[in-house]
């Protein structure tokens, strides 16, 4: 049957208790004082070398190894002598045990001890204050220390001849069978590499829950929507064998479907006022023999060069060696959330990676996806290398390249640097397209039912920022887009200079203000443009915050309704208010101006974290 959990625990603390009262014990007795005149001085043992203590051992004290001296006459009684240390702790330790006390060394009532048989033809025994031969100098060699003849366990087993403290020694360890004390030669098992939790530690569900209602609306059209996101996570992979995830969002439309509505995106791409979508749906398996993690179910893939979702099976290796060399393995169908049919889909891919020295490691990539649409049948491979260095205080490296069907497809280097003298942080980023993309599977070309071509181009990103005092910070940047040829421009990629600088303050007026000012330039293929944007965050108070702002984007994209606009300000109010650690709820109203339409957007919502 099963314990308790809480039996289990006292017997813990009991034991817990008991170990710490016999390091007390043992730590007393060790302070022996000087003997009397005449009394003959043991000669000094070599030290026996104690091997290292293993893991969250149980403390106990090993058995008496000195054979019991012989009863004497006892003189006339004398007054009881003050309670040593040792003898405190015994009794303590005795309490503890709900062990009786018995007689102890030179009580004449206690019993004679019973010689075992043929003793009469035994040698006398010698003193206790005699230096006693250890097993190995009475010529066993292969004795171990700790071991003890029969004749000197039997006597060890006399309860009035033995010492307070060794008596609760030896009760411990009736209470403790199997259990090894730090000196035990025996080195134990090596733990598993994966220890299993306690059994009274059961996985736990734990996640959000995301209510959204959003209204957008315009001078011509009106569109109002309502969602529900939820993820949940079972278990923790540290702790137990199995854990899981789930991550969706349920979709309504309010209005009902308009076919002649310009908020018309995705969501209503198959005409359905209420629907779902699985983003996640997966189980991992932990603690397999030579299997880092073991994946089932719907998953995403941030690691690879393109983020993919797919449904099948993942199996990565352990890390092996110094070099810490380990490998992947996956396959499955892509999941494309708006895609009506999936057949003949698939995914196939291996990775591998290793850290071949101090602070660097590299990554190598291999994944095949055949996607068949109305417009397009076939498949693509794609292969990658990815690379990271430290550069211990200083930052880091990092570098991809990536060849799409034999063919160089892109090229991405960055750094991140922090100078501490300087107060100054940076991120460097190139970019690069080498080949124009064109009649590419989905995955690896989102825009492809809508470009046709991506045109190859170069793009330089630089971002600087110092912190100039405990209130005072300042950032500049400047991002440098570049087409190979000038005139293959078009919509979703286009040339551009566009150069910024800010300061940001906190604590403004004295007050949990905190003023962000960016000034732009932007030179674009058609003509020059200089714009200011900032924001206003105030704490009104410890749970409810407010953000009053404008900001401004020369191309927004809009992936749900599939559009680009131009020249886009965009004025916000934002609030966010958290009653409590585990809910929050936020609100945002704004207004958008662009060059096609003006659009009023309300936003409401409500996060539970459980």
């Amino acid at each position: 049957m099963r314990p308790a959990a809480g039996s289990v625990r006292d017997r813990v603390n009991s034991i817990a208790m008991a170990a710490a009262l016999v390091a007390i014990a043992s730590s007393s007795l060790a302070q022996t004082p000087t003997p009397p005149a005449g009394t003959p001085t043991p000669a000094p043992q070599e030290p026996v070398p104690h091997d290292p203590v293993p893991q969250n051992p149980v403390p106990t004290t090993p058995p008496a190894q000195d054979p019991q001296p012989q009863p004497q006459p006892q003189p006339t009684t004398p007054p009881p002598p003050p309670q040593s240390e040792a003898d405190r702790a015994a009794d303590a330790l005795r309490r503890a045990l709900g062990l009786r006390r018995g007689p102890v060394e030179g009580d004449p009532n206690a019993p004679k001890p019973t010689p075992p048989p043929g003793a009469a033809d035994q040698p006398p025994q010698p003193n206790a204050q005699d230096p006693q031969p250890t097993p190995a100098q009475q010529g066993q060699p292969n004795a171990v220390p700790g071991d003890a003849t029969p004749a000197q366990q039997q006597q060890q087993q006399q309860p009035g001849q033995q010492d307070p403290a060794d008596r609760a020694a030896s009760a411990l360890q009736r209470l403790l069978p199997g259990a090894t004390s730090p000196q035990d030669p025996t080195p134990p098992e090596a733990p598993l590499a994966r220890t299993l939790p306690p059994f009274d530690e059961a996985p736990r569900l734990h996640g959000s829950v995301q209510a959204r209602y959003r209204l957008r609306r315009s001078d011509l059209d009106r569109d109002q929507d309502l969602s529900l996101s939820t993820t949940l996570d079972y278990g923790d992979a540290e702790k137990h064998a199995t854990t899981a995830r789930f991550a969706g969002r349920g979709f309504a439309d309010l209005d009902g479907i308009q076919s002649d509505n310009s908020f018309n995106g995705l969501d209503e791409s198959f005409d359905d006022r209420v629907n779902g979508y699985v983003y996640e749906a997966y189980a991992d398996f932990h603690r397999i023999d030579d299997v880092g993690l073991a994946r089932l179910g719907r998953q995403p893939l941030y690691d690879t060069p393109e983020v993919i979702e797919f449904d099948g099976a993942r199996v990565d290796s352990e890390r092996i060696g110094s070099a810490r060399g380990w490998g992947s393995i996956y396959g499955g169908l892509p999941v494309r959330q708006w895609e009506s049919s999936r057949h003949g889909d698939g995914i196939f891919g291996l990775a591998g990676g290793l850290q071949p020295w101090d602070q660097g490691r590299v990554r190598f990539d291999w994944m095949r996806i055949q996607d068949e649409t109305l417009t397009f049948d076939g498949s693509d491979d794609l292969l990658s290398t990815m690379w990271w260095q430290g550069l211990g205080e200083h930052g880091s490296l990092h570098g991809k390249h990536t060849w799409l069907d034999g063919k160089p497809r892109d090229l991405l280097l960055r750094h991140n640097g922090n100078f501490d003298l300087l107060a100054l942080s940076s991120t460097v980023t190139y970019r690069e397209l080498l080949t124009a993309q064109r009649d590419q599977v989905t995955d690896f070309d989102p825009y492809n039912p809508i470009l046709l071509t991506y045109e190859p181009f170069r793009q330089l990103e630089v971002l600087l920022s110092t912190q100039l005092d405990e209130q005072w910070s300042l950032s500049a940047g400047c991002d440098l887009r570049r087409l190979r040829d000038d005139a293959s421009e078009g919509q979703y990629n286009h040339e551009y200079t566009r150069a910024y600088v800010g300061p940001s303050v906190q604590d403004l007026f004295g007050e949990d203000l905190v003023l962000s000012v960016q000034a732009e330039a932007w030179d674009a293929s058609d003509s020059d443009y200089h714009t200011v944007s900032g924001d206003l965050r105030w704490r009104l108070s410890e749970p409810l915050i407010a953000t009053l702002g404008s900001s401004y984007a020369r191309y927004a994209y809009d992936q749900f309704a599939g559009e680009e606009r131009d020249h886009v300000r965009d004025w916000f109010v934002r609030f966010q208010y958290r009653p409590k650690p585990s809910m929050r709820v936020d609100a945002a109203v704004e207004y958008e101006d662009n060059d096609f339409d003006s659009y009023l957007h309300l936003r409401l919502s409500t996060t539970w974290t459980f």
